[in-house]
């Protein structure tokens, strides 16, 4: 994707050098924390990979969604990122942020080399969203070999008093499943 955190850059070269390509303008500097390759196109996921360095975070709702390659968000223009409740806030121009008290390292995977939430995760956000789409990229999901069982154990893991997301979720597992 052409981009990098400041962090890994300034492990294999100083300050200066890294100064120095970006006034060359052979990098772009995209905000505080990320380098970009100026010899690398603008993708959306460029622009997901650079707000998950940013914040820290990893990619989810319709994002992780579009990179799962979910039924219905192939087209999804939006860059969503979630950070663990205990992390720095940090925020990202062009980004909805969102915070989660429940998310742990077990509920990230690398997709398309973009930190992202599991597929059982982003079908819980986009539960909190809409019942069409969720319908829809569960019975993809599904149909792509994702285990019912194992989208169930994260549902029930993510199920809290007033919020009806996980039991949403497993009810549409349950109905599609024998």
């Amino acid at each position: 994707h052409g981009a990098a955190a400041i962090t890994q850059v300034r492990q294999s070269m100083r300050w200066r050098e890294q100064r120095s390509l970006v006034a060359d303008r052979i990098w772009q500097q995209e905000g505080r924390r990320v380098v970009t390759s100026r010899s690398t196109p603008s993708t959306w996921y460029q622009r997901v990979m650079i707000a998950t360095l940013a914040t820290r975070g990893v990619a989810s709702h319709a994002s992780a969604a579009r990179l799962h390659r979910l039924d219905g968000f192939n087209r999804s223009a939006d860059v969503h990122i979630t950070l663990r409740y205990h992390q720095h806030r940090h925020t990202h121009p062009g980004a909805v942020v969102h915070i989660s008290r429940i998310l742990d390292r077990r509920d990230q995977v690398a997709v398309e080399g973009i930190p992202t939430v599991i597929v059982p995760v982003c079908l819980l956000q986009i539960a909190e969203q809409s019942d069409d789409l969720l319908i829809k990229a569960l019975e993809g999901a599904m149909r792509d070999g994702i285990s019912p069982t194992w989208i169930r154990q994260v549902a029930a893991r993510y199920d809290r008093p007033g919020r009806s997301a996980a039991k949403r979720l497993a009810r549409a597992v349950d109905e599609r499943v024998d």
